[in-house]
């Protein structure tokens, strides 16, 4: 143990001490879940939940709507240009879920832990964890339909969009069906979640932007696996499966 934990240290070096308390939480659990004998009851061949929604609810601590998994649009986040943003005329941010941290690269990297801290709103997601696989990613609380969306807003920055780069991942097994959309408040545009980097100009002088995804189908009792967002491996701390990065210009 001693030796692997020495190893351990001289791989992480390098590492934010935040991303390295992620690690440690990580292989305690692993460390534990290896050691243990106990018996698999009914619900544990699923995708382990994680996540600060997921742990109230369970706790009964959510209320009636927490309970339902989602947040009001009064509530969620909202991403708005800083002062360095604006005078570099660029918005750009990531997310990893194995990290579990938004980077936003065009404010000197600033970061903003737990992907539920960038929502704009959701309904029915969750962060899962499968230490088997040694994968991460968000996907559905259950079998029924599921909603997320990201939203930024210059307003109140003379400036508007003139393009957004936009890279999602996002994985479908059996009948699971993930649709992406990117909208203006007038204009939509379908987006794919291939991991591959596209240009959108077709919302060019929005002051709006809601970034959407909603999942959906899937066979069976575990039709929620069937659609997943930011798959990525859980030791995997320099991949961005969701990326945004918005150019403006003066309005």
């Amino acid at each position: 143990m001693d030796r692997l934990e020495k190893l351990n240290n001289t791989r992480q070096r390098n590492i934010s001490s935040f991303r390295k308390e992620i690690l440690k939480k990580r292989f305690s659990l692993e460390l534990a879940e290896f050691l243990a004998t106990k018996k698999a009851q009914d619900g544990e061949e699923q995708g382990r939940v994680s996540g600060s929604v997921a742990w109230r609810s369970s706790r009964g601590e959510m209320g009636a709507q927490g309970a339902a998994n989602s947040i009001s649009e009064s509530k969620g986040h909202t991403f708005e240009p800083t002062e360095m943003e604006k005078t570099s005329k660029t918005l750009h941010v990531q997310y990893s879920p194995s990290s579990n941290i938004y980077r936003r690269v065009s404010n000197g990297n600033t970061e903003l832990e737990d992907w539920e801290s960038g929502v704009f709103t959701m309904s029915n997601i969750n962060l899962k964890e499968e230490y088997d696989w040694k994968k991460v990613y968000l996907a559905r609380g259950g079998p029924s339909e599921a909603a997320i969306s990201w939203r930024f807003d210059v307003s109140n920055t003379g400036l508007v969009v003139e393009h957004i780069d936009v890279k999602l991942v996002s994985t479908t097994f059996e009948s699971g069906r993930i649709v992406w959309t990117l909208c203006d408040g007038e204009t939509c545009v379908l987006l794919q979640g291939d991991g591959q980097s596209a240009r959108i100009t077709e919302i060019n002088g929005a002051r709006v932007v809601t970034l959407k995804a909603v999942l959906s189908g899937g066979k069976g009792d575990v039709a929620w696996q069937h659609t997943q967002l930011f798959r990525m491996g859980i030791n995997d701390m320099d991949s961005y499966p969701w990326d945004v990065k918005i150019t403006l210009k003066n309005a």
